[in-house]
């Protein structure tokens, strides 16, 4: 491991705290080079004719000291391809126009030289190495060997990946996948086509069994077993390491509890479809176009329903309103483990108005459904792809599953559908017992989180009165920090045992020792800083004799003459 140095800047530049400079020590650690030989063979040629002329010579010495005059040998890393002499030569003359332009660093004409002659260099390197992959692919046929057909095969991935057993099954093989799946299908499912009546297809069964599958489920059904599926399947095999639950079950003579029927998840590209694009941080809309919205609505023949939640101790009541429809109106009510977070509230209200809406949306003739909230929260948790809830998934789901485009939308919380979607969600009356909404273990997390955020706010002592205006964001830092006490005085420093630089001995401006060199010292009491300080306090009733009352200089309206005498002294340095 590097031994790492740091040391401390000397002025903050405006910030809360002082900028730290880290310095890494890589011992010279040299990249991996590898030696070419670059033959120039015109040059060979002429060293031939010359030394031919001796018949009483070797030929086999003639060639060998031809062709060691005409071969230059180079060094390269590891990942670039083998130069030709087009590539020394512009090496060479790079070379030659960086050594130009450290003798004259100002010179223009030289550094747009050696830039013009870097970017052709980087060029013919990239047609080398498409070349060099071309020849290569060119290469390839029914006489190639298996370690140089693996080795292109695993250049072609990039970055570091795990073993793809179908993939490699597939390759050595020599049957394309079409042909592959049905055999490995065979293999790990021997009894696939010796299976029960009541296990077989739906699209096979007779018509008294009651299963009527649709079009679209007897093509899934009937399409072919892709890479995808073959992968999750020897996945599964190999993690059965320990019989299954129901060989357990019948062994012991219990039944164990199944896993959930897996969910078919939506792509990511499908998840970014669920809200615009506008950004939330500029959504604050004005009263034009708040006026404006039912007027596109109806322009664009869309549906345009309004959800809000609200949460009494552990029960969560969501609402649903739809000014166009006035009979579509749905409230639901749910008892919660654990006070509910405002976001996820939010999402349930969107998930629960989404499934009512999409069962009525066939008996509408609309061609959009928008669904308005007035949390921001939620439309940003919808907008994630990769790293989303699970709540925000089964939104998702559902509005893959609707047969018209649906957007989650943002309005402000005091439009007028909103105010009564707001309202419903507060019904004066509630029917007991109510379903319990249980959390995911992923949404268990958020709220654990939301419930330390909030613990964490409260314990937070409220600030004080705020600074006066007019000031710089220097100064603004540096009387926060004398308020608070937080200044990197010497006091401070002289503690610290590792460093770059010694830690003071002393206070910088007086003979006092670093321990007592603290911020009440700087401020107050250095006789160093008298002359300074006494200056900048005439005329503001100060006792010459006393120390000022920091107090007073940093709440009062003293505050200006701090400011200067801080700077005047360099103590901008300590705060």
């Amino acid at each position: 491991m590097c031994d790492v140095s740091w040391d401390l800047e000397p002025d903050c530049w405006g910030s809360d705290h002082h900028p730290l400079k880290i310095g890494l020590a890589a011992y010279n650690q040299r990249r991996l080079r590898r030696r070419c030989y670059t033959t120039n063979w015109d040059l060979f040629r002429n060293e031939l004719n010359d030394s031919i002329a001796d018949t009483s010579s070797d030929p086999l010495q003639v060639l060998t000291r031809a062709v060691q005059a005409a071969t230059q040998s180079s060094w390269v890393e590891e990942n670039r391809p083998h130069p030709n002499l087009h590539l020394l030569r512009l090496w060479a003359a790079r070379r030659r126009a960086e050594l130009a332009l450290n003798r004259d660093p100002a010179a223009a004409e030289l550094r747009d030289n050696l830039n013009r002659l870097t970017a052709a260099a980087r060029r013919c390197e990239k047609r080398l190495a498409r070349e060099r992959w071309m020849d290569w692919c060119a290469s390839l046929g029914p006489s190639s060997s298996t370690a140089s057909i693996w080795r292109t095969f695993r250049s072609m991935e990039l970055g570091t990946r795990t073993p793809d057993p179908a993939a490699s099954a597939c390759l050595s093989s020599g049957c394309t996948p079409s042909q592959f799946a049905p055999e490995i299908v065979k293999a790990f499912f021997p009894a696939y086509n010796l299976a029960p009546p009541q296990f077989d297809c739906p699209c096979n069964l007779p018509p008294e069994v009651g299963v009527t599958p649709s079009p679209s489920d007897i093509e899934g059904m009937q399409a072919p077993y892709t890479m995808a599926e073959l992968q999750a399947a020897i996945d599964q095999a190999k993690s059965q390491a320990v019989p299954a639950a129901a060989a357990l079950a019948h062994y012991y003579g219990s039944t164990l509890p199944q896993p959930d029927a897996p969910v078919a998840e939506v792509p990511p590209w499908l998840k970014a479809q669920a809200s615009d694009n506008r950004p939330l941080t500029r959504l604050r809309q004005s009263t034009r176009q708040a006026a404006q919205e039912g007027i596109v609505t109806t322009t664009e023949n869309s549906l345009a329903v309004y959800v809000d939640a609200a949460t009494d101790n552990c029960v969560l009541h969501t609402s649903l309103v739809c000014p166009a429809q006035p009979e579509i109106q749905h409230i639901c009510s749910y008892v919660t483990e654990a006070p509910f977070p405002s976001v996820l509230a939010e999402l349930t209200a969107i998930r629960d108005g989404l499934t009512v809406m999409i069962s009525k949306m066939d008996s509408l003739s609309h061609d959009k459904l928008l669904v308005y909230t007035d949390s921001t929260q939620a439309v940003r948790e919808l907008r994630k792809v990769t790293s989303s809830i699970d709540i925000a998934s089964d939104i998702h789901r559902l509005i893959h599953s609707c047969a018209c485009p649906v957007r989650v939308l943002w309005t402000r919380r005091s439009a007028p559908a909103q105010v009564e979607a707001d309202a419903a969600c507060h019904p004066a009356t509630v029917q007991h017992p109510l379903p319990l909404l249980r959390l995911s273990p992923k949404d268990s997390l958020l709220v654990h989180k939301e419930t330390l955020r909030r613990s964490t706010r409260a314990l937070i002592p409220p600030r004080g009165s705020d600074l006066p205006g007019g000031l710089t964001r220097r100064e603004e830092v540096a009387l926060r920090r004398i308020r608070v006490g937080a200044a990197l005085t010497p006091a401070i420093r002289a503690t610290w045992t590792s460093g770059a630089q010694p830690p003071p001995t002393t206070c910088p401006f007086c003979v006092a020792p670093a321990t007592e060199a603290t911020l009440d010292h700087l401020l107050g009491t250095c006789p160093g800083l008298h002359q300074a300080r006494t200056r900048h306090l005439r005329g503001l009733h100060h006792h010459p004799g006393r120390p000022p009352d920091l107090t007073r200089w940093t709440h009062g309206p003293l505050h200006r003459q701090l400011l200067a005498f801080i700077q005047e002294t360099k103590l901008f340095l300590f705060i």
